[in-house]
């Protein structure tokens, strides 16, 4: 199943696939376009809309901070029921306790609100 949610896809699916009985696969990746990680246009485009750190260095909140640096990576999670895991003697790195999804709906923007939804 492909989940397209920005930013949120890889949490978006562990929480629509946390719910299954069954041993699920869930590996992020994002190689869509122009907002490619290999795509010099994402670079482009997030510098245009001042996103981009103008010392290289993500200090996004920090003192001085004036944006980030967009850093890709792929990897994979193995979502398994805990009672499977380990009847299958299964190394256990974490427990998922609980999930939730919050999202506002269609914006006009990375920047701008959704103005149907309370703050």
């Amino acid at each position: 199943m492909a989940i397209d949610t920005m930013c949120s896809s890889s949490l978006t699916a562990i929480h629509l696939l946390a719910k299954v009985s069954k041993t699920e696969i869930v590996s992020p990746l994002s190689l869509v376009e122009s907002m490619s990680p290999i795509h010099p246009n994402k670079y482009l485009l997030l510098a245009q809309g001042k996103f981009i750190s103008s010392k290289g260095r993500c200090e996004s909140f920090g003192i001085g901070g004036d944006g980030y640096v967009p850093g890709e990576g792929v990897g994979a999670v193995l979502l398994k029921p805990l009672a499977q895991a380990l009847a299958d003697g299964d190394h256990v790195y974490g427990v998922i306790k609980s999930t939730a999804i919050n999202h506002g709906g269609k914006t006009n923007g990375y920047t701008v609100p959704n103005p149907q939804c309370p703050s």
